[in-house]
């Protein structure tokens, strides 16, 4: 018999035991290792516990452990050893549960195990058999079928038992290797000395125009926004590290939304890790829609109706208009669903359904309808549609277009074929065998509705994250979107906009399913279509830019 000094290690103590048992497949001191692998020590199968770990441990809990280690180096020497590093709790790692299985059925002899050139079928007959062997030993060693069955129902029970405690080991290792190899990365220990808010912020504030650019608003806004987000975005400083400052939380979402560069880019120039910069972007975007929706996004009342009617009227040549309706796809990575997100044009995506004024101000958004629904069925779910059906938009009463004394004509909201015409709803004409009046007619409300493409582009043009696929999760990037949408309005009303970022943008327009109109909204329609062609109603350049088409 060779005696073994088998140690458990323990983190700076190690229990010392001795067995005087030979182990199955164990080479003599002649024999050379197979295949040129290293001999495995025990120790290479030994699970490492801290001193505060193994004293947790029961007294019996410690004696599985040791015993599972054993088994698990006497199934290495029995495989001939052939691996240099703990085989059975590798593999474990590697394929989780389903090697424990693995590993029995292949003591049962069911899969083929290597021993230099000897299969294992081979093995059964061998000094070397492992437990099959001394199973198949026990079961003849039994005098009684009842001796029989104890015998093996103990069998079981100590397979059990060394199979929960091999995932116990399994997940105990797992957990260490998981640990984190730094409490903060060498590349962004240096925060406030290399992120680039530390380094640019105070030189941007001394110069306005670089600011607006790296921002895309003004550095009096900035401030005025800062004011208003700095309680929601203020965090509480700990032991272990200094919080980020509500003015760089802020600084990363703007980043964010106005370049739409990636998590890493953000990373790397701020020198906060991903998963933090990810949660400060999460968290600033639910809490600018919070903070700026009832203040740049409010319900009019009649009064304010009534000034966004006037602002039609001048700007669009459009009496009693009251807004523009239109919805954009925004492009999404695949969500979990995305068979429903998957629209018309083959990518994924979410309706965003606005209403703007005359001024591309939004006055209602509805964000993360499916990508697959048309304008018409998003506009019928929304709280908007729903509000506007019932009369719950308080609306003021029907009046007199300008120049007229008859008859008083509702208040409307212009849109594209893809809506139903109603008695607040315009929508154009079918393009088929129009008179003139009809035409005139779908020149004017175009030029209304015009607004709301305008406004889609100063969104998208400012906001550059909306012209790419937002690689967020769906109620993240829904976040995002709502969040941009509420920066446009603040932004726009205190700094205007650049004219030539309304010209273009890259967001796709919604599927135009049209939808049958009541008998009232075509009565409607018929009256504004003969107003444009009075001499009240029409404009001077009509009849030159119809004839231009």
């Amino acid at each position: 018999m060779k005696e073994e000094v088998i140690e458990v290690i323990i983190g700076d103590m190690s229990e010392t035991e001795v067995m005087m048992e030979r182990s199955p497949g164990h080479m003599s001191e002649t024999e050379e290792p197979l295949n040129g692998q290293a001999e495995c020590e025990f120790e290479d199968v030994a699970v490492y516990f801290s001193q505060k770990e193994w004293d947790c441990l029961k007294e019996e809990e410690k004696e599985l452990y040791r015993d599972v280690m054993m088994e698990n180096y006497q199934t290495l020497c029995s495989l001939g050893r052939i691996n240099g590093i703990p085989a059975l709790i590798s593999a474990m790692e590697r394929r989780e549960e389903q090697c424990v299985w693995g590993c029995w059925e292949m003591e049962r002899g069911e899969e083929p195990c290597v021993r230099g050139r000897q299969g294992y079928e081979d093995m059964e007959d061998s000094e070397s058999a492992g437990p099959s062997r001394r199973f198949q030993e026990g079961l003849r060693s039994c005098s009684s079928e009842e001796s029989v069955l104890c015998y093996v129902d103990i069998y079981k029970r100590r397979r059990a038992a060394a199979i929960v405690a091999a995932l116990l080991l399994m997940r105990l290792r797992r957990r260490r290797l998981s640990r984190r190899r730094f409490w903060v990365h060498p590349v962004i220990a240096n925060r406030q000395q290399r992120g680039q808010f530390w380094a640019m912020y105070e030189t941007l504030r001394a110069h306005q125009d670089k600011f607006f650019e790296y921002t895309c608003m003004s550095l009096n806004s900035f401030d005025e926004l800062l004011g208003l987000m700095s309680p929601t975005l203020e965090r509480q400083d700990t032991f272990m590290r200094d919080s980020v400052a509500p003015v760089e939380r802020l600084i990363i979402t703007l980043r964010y939304l106005a370049t739409g560069q990636s998590l890493v880019s953000l990373h790397d120039a701020f020198k906060i890790g991903k998963s933090t910069a990810s949660n400060i972007i999460r968290e600033t975007c639910c809490a600018l829609w919070d903070v700026l929706h009832d203040a740049v996004m409010k319900k009019p009342n009649k009064e304010e109706w009534v000034k966004i009617a006037q602002m039609f009227t001048t700007a669009c040549n459009f009496p009693n208009c009251v807004g523009a309706l239109d919805g954009k796809h925004i492009r999404v990575i695949k969500p979990t669903c995305g068979s429903r997100f998957l629209n018309s044009k083959h990518f994924f995506s979410v309706v965003l359904f606005a209403v703007s004024d005359a001024n591309y101000c939004f006055r209602y958004i509805d964000v993360g309808s499916y990508g697959s629904s048309s304008d018409s069925a998003v506009f019928a779910h929304s709280d908007f549609g729903r509000m506007l059906l019932r009369d719950e938009l308080d609306l003021p009463g029907n009046t007199t277009l300008p120049g007229t004394a008859d008859p008083a004509l509702p208040f409307v909201f212009v849109a594209d074929e893809a809506f139903a015409v109603g008695e607040h709803l315009m929508r154009p004409y079918s393009s088929r065998g129009l008179s003139l009046q009809k035409r005139v007619f779908n020149y004017r409300l175009t030029r209304a509705r015009r607004v709301v493409e305008c406004a889609f582009g100063i969104l998208s043009n400012k906001w550059r994250i909306l012209q790419s696929p937002i690689n967020l999760k769906l109620e993240n990037a829904i976040s995002a979107v709502k969040a941009a949408c509420a920066l446009h309005n603040f932004v726009r009303q205190r700094d205007g906009y650049n004219f030539d970022d309304s010209l273009v943008h890259s967001m796709e327009s919604t599927s135009m399913i049209g939808s049958r109109g009541s008998g009232h909204g075509v009565t409607v329609r018929g009256q504004f279509a003969a107003y444009f062609m009075s001499p009240e109603g029409e404009v001077s350049w009509q009849m030159q830019a119809i004839n231009n088409e």
